[in-house]
């Protein structure tokens, strides 16, 4: 007989006993940590008893928990709903009993039975096999660059800390720029607020900038570990960036190999690229309702179709029928026109992380040449910022 109990949807939270929880478990000093956490608690956008899941002793003492942090990705175009996994703590005397994976189960099933298109976590590699699972795979694909053209002449561009005062400009570049990447995130005002509010506090060890002219905002970037994480900067200032992140003692660059700045620095300057990629850390995600995913990418391959010449058709895939001339969605039981030999691999094939040819083990009709055409690589990729 098990000698704890999950629970979930609980209409109020006990703040203090959840902030003490987790602080005694995440961090090395517990203060610090409690700030943290109640950084979390107090302006975090999806906290609500609803994406809380408790383990608790038959007695009623907390010993676990698991928190689902929702968020809204872009894929081409596409808004897909995601419920992101957070905070999985157990604590260490209450360890072995099959807890975590208990927490897991039933964050998995609260996600899918509110309809989210899929989950993703930040795992890490400390815990080697453990979201995999539960059918997470590795979406995270990484290409750092470093810059080693001459860029000793001296950067024009005036900066500043990006503060409070500076978010409203940050909301419009952050659109203007990342709406068209795979992998961002659609951040409203409240997730805002909460990344300024982290910056505040020094949480994460964030450093944030903001690009002048005229005592204007022009752009701004973010740095973590000598990492330029996250830029939006107007293309006028492109030439000027590599003096200014040299200066600023930035290695390297960790953003979207679409990213605009990422071409530019690619193709007008001598640059030394290393990829990074992991099945079991990092970003990984899960598909949690095939149908309801496939309704939001559905438009997305109609369009793609369009470009193959390829409109009057339709494809089968995990027992859905795509429509690519209006691309309509429905349930079908049939052959599929694409196959996987492990079903968690669906996941890069959909949010575009690699080819169709470079997952292993997956299959397509010889009667659709094109189909490989239909999922492009569109190199899935998130800001270090927007981690839970």
């Amino acid at each position: 007989m098990k000698d704890y109990l999950i629970s979930s949807g609980n209409t109020t939270l006990d703040r203090e006993e959840i902030i003490d929880f987790l602080s005694k478990i995440f961090g090395t000093r517990y203060t610090e940590s409690r700030t943290v956490q109640e950084t979390m608690f107090d302006a975090e956008p999806s906290i609500s008893p609803a994406n809380f899941i408790f383990a608790r002793s038959t007695h009623g003492a907390l010993v676990g928990l698991v928190r689902i942090v929702e968020r809204d990705i872009l894929v081409d175009g596409a808004v897909l709903t995601a419920g992101c996994i957070s905070s999985v703590a157990v604590k260490p005397e209450w360890r072995g009993k099959g807890i975590a994976t208990a927490l897991m189960n039933k964050a998995l099933e609260t996600m899918t039975d509110r309809g989210m298109d899929i989950s993703a976590v930040y795992g890490r590699r400390a815990v080697d096999g453990f979201y995999t699972r539960f059918g997470y795979y590795g979406v995270g694909k990484y290409v750092d660059l470093e810059i080693i053209s001459d860029t000793e002449s001296d950067s024009s561009i005036i900066t500043s800390l990006c503060k409070k005062e500076y978010m409203e400009a940050c909301m419009n570049l952050y659109d203007e720029t990342y709406r068209s990447l795979s992998g961002s995130v659609s951040r409203n005002r409240p997730l805002w607020e909460y990344l300024f509010l982290r910056l505040e506090k020094n949480i994460g060890g964030f450093r944030a900038y903001v690009c002048l002219e005229q005592q204007k905002a022009a752009g701004y970037f973010i740095v973590l570990n000598n990492r330029l994480i996250e830029i939006s900067v107007t293309q006028n200032l492109y030439p000027s960036m590599p003096a200014l992140l040299k200066k600023m003692n930035v290695e390297s660059i960790s953003i979207h190999p679409r990213h605009p700045f990422s071409i530019y620095c690619r193709t007008q300057m001598n640059t030394i690229q290393q990829e990074r990629f992991a099945l079991d850390g990092g970003y990984m995600a899960s598909i949690l309702n095939p149908g309801a995913l496939l309704k939001k990418l559905g438009p997305v391959f109609a369009v793609r179709a369009s470009v193959l010449r390829a409109f009057d058709n339709s494809i089968i895939v995990m027992n859905h029928k795509v429509n690519l001339s209006d691309g309509e969605v429905s349930a079908i039981a049939g052959t599929n026109d694409v196959a996987f030999r492990r079903p968690e691999t669906a996941i890069q094939l959909f949010l575009g992380v690699i080819r169709p040819e470079d997952i292993v083990g997956i299959e397509w009709s010889g009667q659709k040449p094109w189909i490989p055409y239909l999922f492009p690589e569109l190199h899935y990729h998130t800001s270090a910022w927007d981690e839970v």
